[in-house]
């Protein structure tokens, strides 16, 4: 007997992978806050350069950008989940299919059934 499938542990493991990026944000964006703030009252030349971007962005940018953060990261949590968990409900269908000997195997006797009614 199955605990669990190949799908729903790659699921889980996805789903933890999106909280972790979640936790790792909510650090974040306070922490660039608190360097703002530490550039503009000059305890701090600028901001480290980000990764994937040539330099730091303008802060008003970033000020703006962060007002909607938590918004924009529940909105992606929601959408990457159910992601996810529809890309896990193919793949658990798929899983069945092959537990019980493939997608042809149940063609078959399906065809059986059918045919023993006629």
């Amino acid at each position: 007997m199955l605990i669990n499938t190949k799908s729903y542990l790659l699921l889980r493991a996805y789903i933890q992978e999106s909280l972790d990026y979640a936790y790792l944000t909510c650090h974040a964006v306070p922490a660039l806050n608190a360097y703002m703030k530490a550039v503009e009252k000059g305890s701090a030349q600028k901001i480290p350069n980000p990764d994937h971007f040539g330099q730091p962005g303008d802060h008003k940018r970033l000020k703006q950008i962060k007002e909607n953060y938590k918004d924009s990261l529940g909105r992606f949590m929601l959408i990457s989940t159910f992601s996810h968990f529809e890309a896990y409900v193919q793949d658990v269908v798929g899983e069945i299919f092959e537990f019980h000997g493939g997608f042809s195997v149940i063609t078959c006797i399906g065809e059986k059934k059918i045919a023993s009614r006629g």
